[in-house]
């Protein structure tokens, strides 16, 4: 006899959670201007655009120490969202277009990656990002307001 369990991620369940912030930065992808905002811990990570009306001028740059198998869903997003997977060389391995949001049983987006980035839907198309194909990224910082 066989039994299986099924085994939930904790974050199905609603739980409260503390803001999260994020450092940002202005950005070319691609020659188009973007507010990146960067996810660098296990928090900002988990966090990403949950909860946010994502703008077409707005991206998500998850930067993990090493490269690895990376899993995303899109639990309690606003928006649909396209997902590029990267190498460290930025080279899109995996692009998932028009990831819906989800509340239960959400859809995985799974790849191996160094880098996530994740724009508005229709967003990695506009840039032309496909399989194989080098993102050119640059970021600066704002110039300060003139007094």
């Amino acid at each position: 006899m066989v039994v299986s369990f099924l085994l939930l991620p904790a974050t199905i369940f609603d739980t409260p959670t503390r803001p999260v912030d994020f450092d940002s930065d202005h950005a070319t992808i691609n020659n188009r201007s973007f507010t990146l905002y960067r996810a660098r811990t296990p928090e900002q990570w988990q966090q990403g655009f949950k909860g946010r009306d994502v703008g077409r001028g707005e991206a998500m740059l998850f930067e993990f120490p090493r490269a690895g198998w990376r899993m995303f869903w899109m639990k309690d997003t606003t928006v649909p969202l396209d997902l590029v997977f990267l190498d460290g060389g930025f080279h899109v391995v995996k692009v998932f277009e028009d990831a819906q949001p989800c509340r239960f049983l959400c859809k995985s987006y799974i790849a191996r990656a160094h880098y996530v980035l994740e724009f508005r839907a229709g967003v990695a198309r506009e840039l032309g990002l496909v399989e194989g194909s080098k993102i050119t990224l640059s970021t600066f910082q704002k110039p300060a307001p003139s007094p």
